[in-house]
């Protein structure tokens, strides 16, 4: 390989993803979860070192023989993706084997709290070309001159996120499970699993509506009828008054007196021969303001009801 044919050293890389990260260890697989709580975990402990963070060949740190460093991590910081490390230098040695692709993976090493659920703190990270956890992107890349495709990734992953979180909102609760799918595939198959009970919860959903609506009618009829029966209302009224909102309906049968509709005293004739102008008592102004009615025609319909009881 020609010496000027070389690939880009990384200074920023993902050291862990969010979700389930699995990994193989003396022959045996294992897995554990990664979020953002376990991120900001790692980050205090790392901070509170106050010290950066070697990276080593082949985890020689962890022999107890020399360990000369392949680098040094002065910062870990979280991201759409997971944590990443910020590398302050790397050795010109690494250099070299990353450049020419001689090394092109990583491999952190982790401790792990009491419950061995999650990772409670980062020992170091190693150069390897056989990483112990599963889908590690490689450090540089296979081609020599790859296209920069950073910016389109980034976006990438933060329109995923956006539709990710735009179904949880959309779906409600039985979407909350794609917060744990791990890759394009399961996350496929979840969302089309939960594609197929829309139609079942659209079927439920406007069932609900239409008890709602019938209890609604079913409360105003009943309104209806006890201010009948307290001649707060009169049948002429009952078609204004079931287009009332509920709550509307509700105020204005509480707050009619009994015998609202009562004839009131005569109008005097006017003496131009115009129509005389009707006469309402304070609890019929109400109770016509509410209708949206005039006061001529909340009188036209109190006459009506007059009528028909003399029938």
């Amino acid at each position: 390989m020609d010496n000027q044919e070389k690939r880009t050293v990384p200074q920023t890389f993902l050291l862990l993803k969010f979700g389930a990260n699995i990994y193989t260890k003396d022959g045996r697989e294992g897995s554990f979860r990664f979020d953002g709580a376990s991120a900001d975990a790692l980050i205090a402990e790392f901070d509170s070192r106050s010290r950066d963070l070697v990276i080593d060949f082949e985890h020689s740190t962890l022999s107890g023989n020399e360990a000369p460093a392949a680098g040094w991590i002065d910062r870990l910081e979280k991201n759409a993706e997971g944590l990443c490390a910020h590398v302050k230098y790397w050795t010109d040695k690494a250099k070299e084997y990353l450049s020419r692709g001689e090394y092109r993976y990583f491999s952190p090493t982790l401790l792990f709290g009491r419950g061995g659920k999650s990772p409670a703190a980062l020992h170091s990270v190693a150069l390897t070309n056989h990483p112990a956890l599963h889908g590690v992107d490689a450090l540089v890349a296979n081609d020599i001159n790859p296209p920069d495709l950073s910016g389109q990734t980034r976006k990438d992953s933060a329109m995923n996120q956006e539709l990710k979180d735009a179904l949880c909102k959309l779906l409600g609760e039985s979407a909350l499970a794609l917060h744990d799918a791990d890759d394009e595939q399961a996350l496929g198959a979840r969302i089309s699993a939960l594609a197929d009970e829309l139609p079942a919860l659209r079927a439920k959903a406007a069932k609900c509506e239409e008890l709602e609506a019938a209890e609604t009618e079913r409360r105003k009829l009943e309104l209806f009828d006890r201010g009948l029966k307290r001649k707060a209302f009169c049948n002429a009224q009952k078609e204004a008054l079931m287009k009332l909102p509920l709550e509307d309906l509700e105020n204005l049968e509480k707050n009619s007196p009994d015998h609202a509709v009562l004839p009131p005293p005569l109008p005097q004739p006017a003496g131009d021969g115009r129509k005389p102008q009707a006469v309402l008592s304070p609890e019929e102004k109400k109770i016509a303001e509410k209708m949206g009615l005039s006061d001529e025609q909340f009188a036209e319909i109190r006459k009506y009801c007059e009528n028909k009881e003399i029938e």
